[in-house]
């Protein structure tokens, strides 16, 4: 199964979309999905075991669980109520609450008072996991738990409850940092300093699936470089201890009580578990964290290109008996590469020394990188090998990247309920946009809009209207909003998505 497969089942679903992938976090704040605080940590620090041989199979877990289970957190969200709207006139009596029940927080247009305000909505609350990584109470869980919280609270073990200050956050890798204020030293975890754990190693997750505090569940490390669609950082460890909703943010620990991995995503046609979760590896969450404590946020080093990966066809054109390498098929005219005389059509081998094995391995080792520091590129062009010196910048982010799109075109365009922005290398990275795609990324749905009506979803890359090719955002906002003007029934948009083109005709009016 590739990663285009892969990404249909798997992903991070943010906690206010509930959308069709399983994340491990509980009712992403949909409406009254409220779970009762459940308690979870203890208040002396979690000592380190040095009595079990990771590479042996343990008598039992026991030993291990109880040292680390206070340490493991229960943290629930609250954000602001998204605004409902009453039942338009002539609605037959009872049936507003079949509405209410079928739709949530997301009637249709039209299920308001005439002239009258939207009425509020329920307050939105989910649950997830966490654990903390010092007795000064700051607390590791993911940025899609508590990403668009207004209130963050955490749990201990012995039931204590307290309101969780937001330290840093980082989308790129689903990393948050939180912190409480318990008055008194807390229990703690460590990050394993060791490397990735191979497949076959055993590995612990505990956490609170479903609300259930303190869920342990045992397992083995099945696959390491995982990419799942995710973001342009992907890398986690895939394990089968089982894990669920509610998991978000937890640890996985190795038989030494350290942490290996975050709990983020599972694979799940169902959206219970199958027996594949992914963890984000502790050496990406201790550095990532380690800047979220110091920084509130994470700089990393951009080189300011747009790679492909090397397929075995295009190897065999390099001279390679196997896929090496990321090429590059674009140079942002304000990026370092370009200043450093990097061109489309160059193969980047390896960065500081360390080789580039795959498309997906430079991004993560530029990103590892200081903004501001020289990186040596190893550089494969027209059968030469040379070397290339980057000074490198400071990456903007997702947003400033998506909204910023080249040759002036606008972005941020909002039309038949979708927000649009211009394929670029942000949209890239964050989407798995191919290299050759270019058009309108969807950006986000309105719930109740027509386009979500007719399936599109986020990510989607409208690259055609009505037959017509789409070259930037604003294109494809004025090609949609003149089709309005006119007598039609509907427009027919070119869509792709996974790779795949597909019609879809929008109605007007």
């Amino acid at each position: 199964m590739d990663c285009q497969q892969i990404r249909k089942l798997v992903g991070r679903t943010r906690a206010a979309t509930g959308a069709t992938i399983a994340a491990a976090v509980v009712a992403g704040l949909a409406a009254g999905s409220a779970v009762s605080p459940i308690g979870l940590a203890t208040a002396e620090p979690v000592p380190r075991s040095t009595t079990v041989t990771p590479g042996m199979m343990p008598a039992d877990f026991t030993e291990v669980i109880e040292r680390v289970s206070p340490a493991v957190v229960n943290v629930q969200v609250t954000a602001r109520p998204v605004a409902g709207t009453a039942a338009p006139p002539g609605m037959p009596k009872g049936m507003e609450e079949f509405f209410k029940r079928f739709f949530g927080d997301q009637l249709p247009e039209g299920f308001g008072a005439p002239g009258g305000p939207p009425q509020p909505g329920p307050a939105r609350k989910g649950l997830g996991s966490g654990f903390i990584i010092d007795a000064e109470g700051h607390v590791v869980t993911n940025n899609h738990v508590v990403g668009e919280a207004d209130k963050i609270s955490v749990t201990l073990q012995d039931g204590s409850s307290f309101d969780a200050k937001l330290i840093g956050r980082d989308p790129e890798t689903d990393l948050a940092l939180v912190k409480i204020e318990a008055g008194r030293p807390l229990p703690f975890v460590q990050f394993s300093k060791d490397p990735t754990p191979r497949p076959g190693r055993w590995v612990i997750a505990v956490g609170n699936p479903f609300g259930l505090d303190h869920t342990a569940t045992t397992g083995i490390v099945s696959a390491t470089g995982r990419a799942i669609g995710a973001g342009p950082y992907d890398d986690f460890i895939q394990i089968d201890a089982p894990i669920n909703q509610g998991n978000s943010g937890g640890p996985t620990f190795n038989l030494k009580g350290e942490v290996v991995g975050v709990n983020t995503a599972i694979f799940s046609p169902s959206g219970g578990n199958v027996g594949i979760g992914f963890a984000i590896p502790s050496s990406t969450a201790r550095h990532v964290i380690a800047e979220l404590r110091e920084h509130g946020k994470v700089e990393r080093g951009w080189l300011g290109v747009e790679i492909q990966a090397v397929t075995p066809d295009i190897a065999e054109t390099f001279g390679f008996d196997r896929p090496k390498g990321a090429i590059v098929t674009k140079v942002r005219p304000d990026g370092p590469a370009r200043t450093a005389g990097l061109q489309q059509g160059d193969l980047i081998l390896s960065v500081d020394g360390a080789e580039i094995s795959k498309a997906g391995d430079l991004p993560r080792a530029v990103a590892g990188l200081r903004p501001g520091s020289t990186a040596r590129l190893k550089v494969l062009r027209d059968g030469d090998t040379r070397d290339v010196s980057v000074e490198l910048g400071t990456r903007p982010s997702a947003e400033k990247l998506a909204s910023a799109p080249p040759d002036g075109s606008e972005t941020g365009k909002t039309v038949f309920g979708m927000s649009l922005a211009t394929v670029n290398e942000a949209a890239r990275e964050t989407y798995g946009i191919d290299g050759g795609v270019s058009g309108a990324v969807v950006t986000g749905v309105a719930p109740d809009g027509p386009a979500a009506a007719k399936g599109l979803s986020e990510g989607d890359v409208i690259v055609a209207v009505d037959g017509k090719k789409i070259r930037n955002a604003a294109e494809a906002a004025q090609r949609l909003d003149e089709s309005v003007s006119g007598e039609r029934k509907a427009v027919l948009l070119m869509v792709r998505r996974e790779g795949v083109d597909r019609f879809v005709a929008l109605p007007v009016g």
